[in-house]
């Protein structure tokens, strides 16, 4: 039996790393073989192909994995044929039992799955390359990823106003008269955004006769912003 395998704990999980994975493998079958292939090599993404034979003396006993790497403006999508090779050698070795904890998938494809999640959680932009890479890989964690961004449009996690929230909020002050802009909704709270809701509507809303009351003070305003001088004024002023 190999030696116990290092691991990072993620969510509560532990995980080995691929590099950990190939030390064991190189350990234990000095007779072994690693050989990867690329299969797919194109301006989209890079398919590799691995196989892992435990004794070169015995081919008919191989392991296989698949991986597939996106091109992209990232840093993975910068080196697309180192990434999918070493998902690809991961994933075999996991599927001869190296490195095998609570997954099959290696540390490196847990830290992005993860990555993803937090960042729908937060309302956070992802990378379309990794979205790509752990649709492709580890599609367990899709259903996990939607449901995040549930929780970011109900503001569940963060604890911030939602979007429907916010447009209701600008919706009542519009018919209220009051004045408000969405940047100052940023960093509300849910429970901030119900009360103004509540206090918002229980105001009467702004008549038409105010209306044309304040746009007919606006044109009279010079420009220094006060309304011009009359002859009231100055007689009341004693001038």
């Amino acid at each position: 039996m190999p030696k116990k395998l290092p691991t990072i704990s993620i969510k509560g999980k532990d995980y080995v790393m691929v590099k950990d994975r190939i030390l064991a493998f190189n350990e234990l079958y000095p007779k072994g073989r690693i050989i990867t292939e690329i299969i797919k090599n194109d301006e989209l993404s890079v398919v590799c192909k691995a196989r892992v034979y435990p004794d070169v003396s015995n081919l008919d006993r191989a392991f296989t994995g698949h991986s597939e790497a996106y091109r992209g403006n990232g840093q993975m999508g910068q080196v697309p044929v180192e990434v999918a090779e070493t998902s690809a050698v991961g994933r075999a070795l996991a599927m001869m039992g190296i490195g095998i904890v609570d997954s099959i998938a290696s540390a490196d494809e847990i830290k992005k799955a993860n990555g993803l999640i937090e960042n729908a959680r937060t309302g956070q932009p992802s990378s379309v390359i990794d979205y790509q890479d752990v649709a492709e890989n580890m599609p367990q964690a899709l259903p996990r990823i939607n449901d995040a961004k549930k929780e970011y449009k109900r503001g569940t996690y963060t604890g911030l106003a939602t979007e429907k929230q916010k447009d209701l909020i600008i919706n009542l002050c519009l018919q209220k008269g009051v004045k408000a802009t969405r940047e100052e909704l940023d960093g509300l709270k849910i429970s901030e955004a119900s009360r103004k809701i509540k206090s918002l509507s229980e105001m009467p809303s702004k008549t038409k006769s105010q209306e044309q009351a304040e746009d007919a003070f606006e044109e009279e305003l010079d420009d220094d912003g006060a309304p011009p001088i009359t002859e009231e004024d100055l007689r009341n002023a004693g001038l």
